[in-house]
């Protein structure tokens, strides 16, 4: 009777060590699984927040590009090609 009583203690114990232990790998099974969706949260925010930007710094290239372009006109002006009018131009005849 009394190894019976000994091994259903040695269960007992052996069972509650188990749970212990499954519940100590479940908390940091859920932590790890916390971190990784905040981890992707947080990468899928970068990666929006970088694509909004890079589109900001493209519309900010291209009034550049204007503003850069405008200034050298002001610069180095291109002349206006002088009209030709074909009734003023010297036959080939003679």
């Amino acid at each position: 009777m009394q190894a019976h009583r000994n091994q259903v203690e040695n269960a007992v114990r052996e069972r509650n060590e188990a749970q212990a232990r499954m519940m100590q790998m479940t908390r940091e099974r859920d932590e790890a699984m916390y971190l990784a969706e905040n981890r992707e949260a947080a990468r899928v925010r970068a990666l929006f927040h970088a694509e909004l930007r890079e589109e900001e710094l493209i519309t900010r290239i291209a009034e550049l590009q204007l503003d850069v372009h405008r200034l050298n006109n002001i610069i180095n002006p291109i002349p206006h090609p002088v009209p030709f009018n074909h009734e003023e131009a010297p036959s080939e005849e003679g």
